[in-house]
């Protein structure tokens, strides 16, 4: 014999007596199956939730004493299994702001369409029966990029202690991002910058306004460049300048010490061992090979990783490449390009080179090769951080 399936429960909290008794009039039928209960305030709520396992919750927004907002805070302490929905005959945008970093995804406008509230309610019912959890040992990016590609319209909530945001999707595409203060591009690069947290997807029926353009993997690529910034911080100052001497790879000359300047040798590559500057590419999801180069064109230190590419003929054409596109770029009112990106249909190059390094001694120049599908943002992410530690090594 089947299993009866279970009845979903559903607690409406609200201090009009009508309001109480129309909703759970219409919510108790064939095709919802729920059982309903019922408060007239926040603080009634809580006991009913202390007594039973409620999948949903049905909230106005005004109410003496604990207000809405303030019930959904303690739901989602105490139980972040439960879904919320918000009734409320102000939607202000910062009244949905609010309520969307407590938590609360869902809303209902008063007055109110029965039908509406059926399609929200059972939208609400249906994502209490999908598997929930934290992720945890996952980056960030990671999940966004699967989010991405999987084509997915929902809501990615990223909690870090205190501090709430929200990314939200439409068939793959980023579309706005809230946190703290921020909306938009800024608040998805403040999101990116969470140290760790703890990451829930989120099933939406009213997407907000669209406020982020960009292609996804152009804000990855931005949001890592800027926690770049900030985990790196500035190199160290170079020596007081006498003269010029480009750096070799077509950039704009830079300033050089006295001694430089009269003709002295310069330096060697700086006393780390460089094969050991490669080790943090072989992380990253779809890595191939990766090499260090003077502005000469010489290969210092390469890994290929047992790639089948022929990795020296790669450098050669990396390093005209991008003298050439440092060249080209000087010429413009941006200055002379430090990352360079060579795209084909089954690799990816990227490059990036220290701008304050001159001389064929110096080591300005890092190379990595990706698949097509590899985490090129996280690749980036590590040419920034070799080039910061050979250009510190120089010093």
């Amino acid at each position: 014999m089947a299993k009866k399936k279970a009845l979903k429960k559903i607690l409406v909290v609200d201090d009009e007596e009508d309001i109480i008794w129309s909703l759970k009039e219409f919510l108790v039928n064939k095709e919802l199956q729920a059982e309903v209960f019922t408060a007239s305030s926040g603080e009634e709520a809580l006991e009913k939730l202390a007594q039973e396992r409620i999948d949903l919750v049905i909230t106005d927004i005004k109410m003496p004493g604990m207000s809405g907002l303030d019930l959904l805070v303690e739901i989602k302490n105490r139980f972040p299994y439960i879904v919320v929905i918000i009734m409320t005959a102000f939607p202000s945008s910062d009244f949905k702001r609010e309520s969307l970093l407590k938590g609360g995804l869902y809303f209902i406008e008063k007055p109110f369409d029965i039908k509406m509230v059926r399609e929200k309610v059972i939208e609400a019912l249906r994502e209490t029966g999908q598997f929930k959890g934290v992720l945890t040992g996952i980056n960030l990016g990671v999940v966004i990029q699967i989010k991405c590609m999987s084509e997915s319209t929902e809501a990615l909530r990223v909690t870090e202690g205190s501090r709430q945001g929200i990314i939200f999707f439409q068939r793959g595409e980023i579309i706005h991002a809230i946190c703290d203060e921020l909306e938009g591009e800024e608040a998805f690069y403040e999101i990116m910058s969470f140290p760790n947290g703890h990451l829930d997807s989120v099933n939406i029926i009213e997407l907000p306004e669209r406020t982020i353009s960009k292609p996804y993997v152009a804000l990855l690529m931005e949001g890592v460049r800027r926690q770049d910034e900030q985990e790196v911080g500035d190199v160290a100052e170079s020596a007081e300048p006498a003269g010029k001497k480009s750096d070799g790879l077509g950039g704009e000359a830079k300033e050089i010490s006295s001694d430089q300047a009269a003709g002295a040798v310069s330096p060697g590559p700086p006393p780390v061992e460089m094969s050991e500057q490669l080790a943090g590419f072989k992380t990253i999801n779809g890595y191939l090979a990766a090499a260090i180069m003077r502005a000469s064109g010489e290969i210092v230190a390469q890994d290929d990783n047992n790639c089948p590419i022929d990795l020296d003929l790669v450098c050669q054409v990396a390093h005209d490449f991008f003298r050439q596109a440092r060249q080209a770029s000087g010429l413009s009112d941006f200055g002379a390009c430090d990352e360079a990106l060579l795209g084909t249909g089954s690799e990816a190059l990227i490059m990036g080179c220290n701008p304050d390094e001159s001389g064929q001694g110096a080591v300005p120049l890092v190379l990595a090769v990706f698949s097509a599908s590899g985490n090129k943002a996280m690749g980036f992410r590590e040419i920034r951080k070799v080039v910061a530690r050979l250009a510190a090594a120089a010093v």
